[in-house]
């Protein structure tokens, strides 16, 4: 089902609005301006009153329209089960920055989105111990820590195949026979190739029960701790095109098409996805003068920054910069390319578009979330 099936303008007739609710079967409807901003919504009970008060059918469907209708932005769309639990509605609209409608949300989980068919790989950086999430990291490898009914893992996958993103690499080292046993199990066929001895891969072809479309994720084993950059040494020769980096704790609620738009339109070697944090100084500050005499006071301020999420945008060029067997963080190579004169970007995002569970406190905030 298409999102063209939710839209109406405002010179259709109520009773063709009753027969484009009646195909999607869905009970409701968006009235859109001519750059199809969406306006208002109409239900079927917004019809039935309509036509109950003895209003033409014939009449234009705006004058039935509900244009204080509920919504999100795309930023918040990690709030949308408990909006639509306080608010009791079946489906929830789903807006850019410029009103126009980006996806449905339904009560029973269902999705329409209006998305890109990106089909560009996604790393997946799991091989960390997951130190600060102990106690939990002490039984479980952080991948495989739930967030509400499945796991981390799972709702980045989810994530990127709303983008049609379907083919995933995840870097494995700490318990990574315990990562791989589970994908295995939710796997319909599996190819090895001695998985665990060095550099082998494995691929399975996995589908969720949580996940609606099937996907593929080719293991790649990190024998010893290469650090957030290094581990990426051992794509050399396996992706050859434009690909996403994540970490196995975050998850961006942005437009990945965007992204990647924005990362080709640059020419960039390597885009941050970075996100504006405002920090609170927890005291009053104050500006002095060069005598030393109190020029301003300021109560708690706050400080802008932007902060990386985790997520980036990588051409392969980007691993030539890479030693083999070398321990480096990401953002040393960052530096790396950058003293070597290479186009580093960024692009921003929201801080409520960002979740990170790295740590037990925001591990809890996303547990809220989802």
């Amino acid at each position: 089902m298409q999102l063209s099936m939710f839209l109406v303008d405002k010179k259709t007739s109520v009773i063709s609005t009753m027969e484009i609710i009646n195909k999607n079967a869905k009970g409701i409807t968006f009235l859109v301006d001519e750059n199809y901003v969406v306006k208002a919504s109409i239900t079927d009970g917004d019809i039935r009153r309509h036509i109950l008060n003895g209003n033409d059918l014939q009449g234009e469907v705006s004058l039935c329209a509900n244009y204080n209708f509920i919504f999100l932005k795309e930023q918040q769309t990690q709030n949308y089960n408990k909006v639509m639990n306080e608010k009791n509605i079946s489906c929830l609209p789903i807006l850019d920055e410029e009103g126009k409608l980006i996806s449905l949300v339904f009560s029973k989980g269902e999705k329409l989105l209006n998305t890109s068919n990106l089909n560009v790989p996604v790393v997946i950086m799991a091989g960390g111990k997951g130190t600060r999430l102990r106690p939990y990291s002490n039984i479980l490898p952080k991948p495989l820590i739930p967030i509400g009914d499945y796991t981390i893992t799972e709702r980045i996958i989810e994530k990127f195949m709303e983008f049609n993103c379907n083919n995933f690499y995840m870097i494995v080292n700490h318990k990574r026979k315990l990562i791989k046993a589970y994908f295995t199990d939710l796997g319909m066929a599996t190819s090895t190739a001695n998985a665990d001895f060095p550099n082998k891969k494995s691929k399975i072809i996995a589908k969720s029960a949580n996940l609606a479309k099937n996907y593929s994720i080719e293991f790649v084993n990190e024998d010893t701790d290469l650090g957030t950059g290094g581990g990426l040494y051992l794509l050399k020769g396996i992706v050859k095109e434009t690909f996403f980096m994540t970490n196995c704790d975050i998850i961006v609620n942005n437009r990945y098409d965007k992204i990647l738009s924005y990362h080709k339109q640059k020419k960039n070697l390597i885009t941050l996805v970075c996100a504006a944090k405002n920090f609170v100084v927890p005291y009053g500050t104050l500006s002095l003068n060069k005598n030393g005499e109190i020029l301003a006071f300021n109560e708690k301020p706050e400080l802008p920054f932007l902060v990386n999420t985790g997520l980036y945008l990588i051409e392969p060029k980007f691993l030539d910069y890479i030693k083999e067997c070398e321990f480096i963080h990401i953002t040393d190579l960052i530096k790396r390319c950058m003293a070597s004169g290479e186009k580093i970007g960024v692009f921003p995002t929201s801080e409520s578009s960002w979740s990170d569970m790295g740590q037990p406190e925001e591990l809890e905030k996303m547990l809220k979330l989802y």
